[in-house]
């Protein structure tokens, strides 16, 4: 905080203490005087002047974050100098979102044991997951060698095998039990029938095996234990916890877990036994919510050699007699991949997926695909006939609201306006338009007129008509010297009041081109004699102002246009083509795709067809990645099939890559892309 003050100033910090500014403390040579603190201060000047100011509403600038190395607790403006250390992966449990530099602190929490089905090797935090063993270590001792005898068990600590109930289950259970009324009857009122049929419910909605004595005894416990009745009564999760503990710890749920056999049955169902006879064994090993984990192994008389017994592991240990769980296979542990082994418990790296657009609700959604490539593409709905009145440029999904175009006459001024037209033809008539006085109009109606009955609704109006040859209609008299108006003739007439929008008839002459209109207009008009100041730029003025026609020309198309249910990709010199359809019809081994295609009715149209090897090449190169608009057919970068086979072997067809336009052939037995077309 900076002050200017004069000398003979007294100031008064926030303590109460007063200071008088003297001549000496002057840094400018003059009158004033700079003083600076540090700390909150007011003043009073002698001159009358007063001043209060708290330090804390200065800029003071500096890392204002707490947890920073190099945090200010002075300031008040951060700079953005803070130095934060922590977790920066998004993914870890422990991201910190305002650190920026990272200290290797990241926790990925999983399973980290790898004797485990749930094994997480990215993990380096174990948080419980791990819960179904992929193999155990299995102890063969012997005892005797004549007679033979060994006793065989499983190394490690058994309650880790123990099919016990958890927390998770209890609050399964007691969710059900209100759902369904067997489960009511088995805990409300002990019925062991009902409990059967609650345990086969529960055991067919969730993934564990319970049996009605099971439930029969939880229900026993419940009212002897708060921690039940809390876990029940309330849905308390750490109640259903404890109470899973109590429960584990009086009843053995589901049997037992062990199941020793050969090849002549089951041999014991206790923890370790007892065998006479060396040979192969198979320990079936059950745990709660896992799949039974079958281990085999060999017990041989003489010295026991424990290691990997599995001949397909890259850790074989050919001298092993006794597999001791360490077997490491390789292979794709991804199930949604295609080469996915269930065998292995150890990822190469080398899953192989069909790349493509997985969402269901997306246009180009591929139901083949396995992995999603980032190429879908949102529905847009509209109307995708480029025919149509509404054609939507930017819809590619069809939402059955195309309307057709309509031709007529748009122009609400005009003399055959048409309400219900959307399209204009170009053909619109302007009213005539007759001043007062005298004026020059050209009859353009295809049909002659009687003069009489021409001009019968505005005859009052009209004081004389004249054709070229200077013969008069007097509608006063009652006298024409000329019968019709004949199309394409000019006419003079004098009119006694403005009259507008008068017209002859509502239709223009038919199959007459603009340029025969006006050569036969101006030959017409030039044969009438001015008069009266009227001259023929008069005459063409007029009939600039009332007449005009066009003719609606012939729809032209081209190459990549909707039309008849596809893209045209061919035109023939008498104006018939091929189309392709808009998307493709599936994915099919070649003798398949032939009757699909034959089969087809896109679009609404059910003459469709399986293109042959020239027509794919050339649909490639009109409207597919070689065309000049571009991939204009949205053909996927991937193999089609034609109808051409193979040179004469029955075996094989031609197809075409449209990731690079090569045509090849192949088995037809093997299913590629089809997109079929139709003649129009």
């Amino acid at each position: 905080l900076t002050l200017f003050v004069s000398n003979g100033d007294v100031i008064f910090d926030s303590n109460g203490t007063p200071y008088t500014v003297s001549g000496s403390q002057s840094e400018s040579g003059g009158s004033l005087t700079r003083i600076a603190f540090t700390s909150s201060v007011q003043g009073v000047f002698t001159n009358g002047n007063s001043y209060t100011s708290n330090i804390a509403s200065c800029a003071i600038e500096g890392c204002t974050e707490s947890t920073a190395q190099n945090y200010m607790s002075d300031a008040n403006t951060d700079d953005g100098s803070c130095v934060v250390f922590g977790c920066m992966d998004e993914s870890a449990s422990n991201f910190n979102s305002i650190a920026n530099n990272e200290d290797d602190s990241c926790l990925y929490p999983g399973c980290t044991d790898p004797n485990y089905l749930e094994y997480d090797e990215n993990a380096n935090t174990d948080d419980g997951s791990c819960s179904c063993v992929s193999s155990v270590e299995i102890s063969v001792t012997t005892t005797y060698e004549e007679p033979f005898e060994a006793v065989v068990s499983v190394v490690g600590d058994h309650n880790l095998y123990s099919s016990g109930i958890t927390g998770d289950d209890l609050m399964a259970i007691a969710n059900y039990n209100y759902e369904w009324e067997e489960g009511q009857y088995c805990f409300n009122y002990g019925d062991p029938m009902m409990c059967d049929e609650f345990a086969n419910i529960l055991n067919s909605e969730i993934s564990f095996g319970i049996t009605g004595d099971d439930l029969m005894a939880i229900a026993n416990y419940t009212y002897e234990w708060e921690e039940g009745q809390y876990c029940f009564n309330y849905g308390d999760p750490m109640m259903c916890y404890e109470f899973a503990n109590i429960l584990n710890s009086e009843i053995s749920f589901g049997g037992s877990n062990f199941e020793w056999s050969n090849d002549e049955g089951v041999l014991s169902t206790s923890e370790e036994f007892i065998l006479s006879t060396p040979g192969e064994y198979t320990l079936s090993l059950s745990q709660n919510g896992c799949e039974t984990l079958n281990q085999n192994f060999v017990v041989i008389s003489g010295e026991v050699v424990s290691g990997c017994t599995n001949s397909t592991a890259i850790n074989y240990n050919e001298e092993a007699n006794s597999d001791d769980g360490s077997c490491i296979i390789e292979g794709c542990t991804d199930s949604i991949a295609l080469n996915y082994n269930p065998s292995a418990n150890q990822n190469d790296n080398l899953c192989q997926y069909i790349l493509g657009c997985t969402d269901s609700t997306a246009y180009n959604f591929d139901a083949v695909a396995t992995q999603d490539d980032g190429s879908c593409v949102s529905i847009i709905f509209g109307c995708t006939d480029s025919t149509a009145f509404n054609f939507d440029s930017q819809a590619n999904t069809d939402d059955g609201a195309c309307l057709p175009k309509i031709f007529g006459c748009t122009d609400q001024s005009a003399s055959n306006f048409n309400s219900i037209a959307n399209t204009d033809d170009g053909l619109c008539i302007p009213y005539v338009q007759l001043p007062e006085g005298w004026s020059m109009f050209g009859y353009t109606c295809l049909e002659s007129l009687d003069v009489v009955d021409a001009f019968s609704e505005i005859s009052a109006s009209i004081e004389i008509v004249k054709d070229e040859w200077g013969l008069a209609y007097l509608p006063a008299w009652g006298f024409s010297a000329f019968d019709n108006l004949e199309f394409g003739e000019g006419y003079q007439i004098k009119m006694i009041e403005n009259v507008t929008d008068f017209e002859f008839c509502t239709t223009i002459a038919g199959g007459a081109s603009q340029n025969e209109l006006d050569a036969a207009y101006a030959e017409g008009a030039a044969s009438v004699i001015p008069e009266d100041g009227i001259s023929q730029s008069d005459v063409e003025d007029a009939y600039a102002d009332g007449v005009a026609s066009v003719e609606i020309p012939e729809f032209e198309r081209f190459i990549g246009d909707y039309y008849q249910g596809g893209y045209i990709l061919q035109i023939n010199e008498d104006g018939t083509g091929l189309v392709v359809d808009i998307q493709d019809l599936g994915v099919f081994a070649w003798y398949i795709a032939i009757e699909e295609a034959e089969s087809a009715t896109s679009q609404g149209y059910d003459d469709w067809y399986l293109p042959s090897k020239e027509e794919l090449e050339l649909m490639y190169n009109t409207i597919g990645q070689n065309g000049p608009q571009g991939n204009r057919g949205v053909f996927e970068n991937d193999f089609y099939w034609s109808s051409s086979q193979y040179y004469d072997n029955n075996f094989g067809a031609w197809g075409v890559d449209f990731s690079g336009g090569g045509a090849g052939g192949d088995v037809i037995h093997n299913s590629y892309r089809v997109r079929v077309i139709r003649a129009f």
